[in-house]
């Protein structure tokens, strides 16, 4: 017995809804769509999604340092953990 991709996104997209996440359909958000939420499919991180979380989450952070927040690069900070 194998089991597919779409066997994996459905049972996972199914049980994030069930935690009470907001699931959408990657292709109504990819690139070009009316919906777009990416530039590009290298563009890894929600950008507008991020914002709203970081803003929600931090309310009385100042939005300038919530914005530095979200320029950092995450590949900065791994390189700091050995240290």
């Amino acid at each position: 017995m194998s089991i597919s991709e779409a066997t994996i996104e459905d049972a996972v997209r199914e049980w994030f809804t069930r935690l009470g996440y907001q699931t959408l359909y990657g292709p109504d958000i990819a690139p070009g769509e009316r919906a777009a939420e990416r530039r590009s499919y290298t563009d890894v991180v929600l950008v507008e999604r991020l914002r709203a979380a970081v803003a929600r989450i931090n309310p009385g952070v100042p939005p300038e340092a919530r914005e530095e927040a979200i320029r950092q690069d995450p590949a900065d900070s791994e390189s700091d953990a050995g240290r």
